[in-house]
């Protein structure tokens, strides 16, 4: 099931990818977009005229059975012709696949990976592996990982999540000895929200908690 959420110019849709088969599985994704499912998800009168309008390269670091790599991706952009008070105005959409943080260049599941693996004081190297030599240091990955987490931190996303799932189910999500133990990792902001978030949205992030959570809050949008 197709999981989509419009942004003022962004869509961002919820799909798994075999990262053993990346470049191949993320061709039929593209391939696969029907501007009539997007009118329908992203709530677009018939009325309204939809059309493909080209593609965008972005670069995106991912994690394949642990191992670095890097690849660069198409992203789809839309054209949306309204009618607002009267005169006609274009908006133009980009399409987002879920595991792509729009402002980040790593994706949201590697970013999860080494969320959860590494503790304070090691070098994100030491939870991955490099073996084509992709990036010369840690910094770049140490950004996309910080950045979200500086996020959770002022936005309060696992306090969001919590307070939902209290509303829903007259109860708060709770794990025993989860402070003492995010408070080890090197990114705790993350491995909290993905804790909660691995709860909260159950069988629906078995292939990704963050990935899931990235199309309900937008990360950085």
């Amino acid at each position: 099931m197709v999981c989509i959420e419009q942004t003022t110019k962004n869509i961002i849709i919820q799909i798994n990818i075999n990262y053993k088969h990346f470049e191949e599985d993320y061709e039929v994704f593209l391939g696969e977009l029907d501007t009539d499912d997007l009118r329908k998800e992203a709530n677009i009168p018939e009325t309204d005229h939809l059309k493909k309008n080209g593609t965008f390269k972005r670069g995106i670091y991912y994690l394949h059975n642990n191992n670095l790599q890097y690849t660069r991706i198409k992203i789809q952009k839309l054209q949306w012709t309204t009618i607002i008070d009267g005169e006609e105005e274009k908006i133009y959409l980009s399409v987002f696949p879920s595991f792509v943080i729009k402002y980040n260049k790593v994706s949201a599941d590697a970013i999860e990976y080494i969320s959860n693996t590494c503790r304070k004081g090691e070098d994100i190297f030491t939870v991955i592996n490099d073996p084509k030599c992709v990036l010369s240091s840690e910094d770049l990955l140490h950004k996309a990982c910080q950045k979200v987490n500086e996020a959770c931190i002022q936005r309060n996303y696992a306090s969001i999540l919590n307070t939902k799932y209290t509303e829903v189910y007259e109860v708060p999500i709770s794990f025993p000895e989860l402070i003492d133990k995010t408070s080890d990792y090197r990114y705790a902001a993350n491995l909290e929200l993905y804790k909660t978030g691995k709860i909260f949205t159950g069988e629906i992030a078995k292939h990704g908690v963050l990935a899931v959570l990235n199309s309900i809050f937008k990360f950085l949008r």
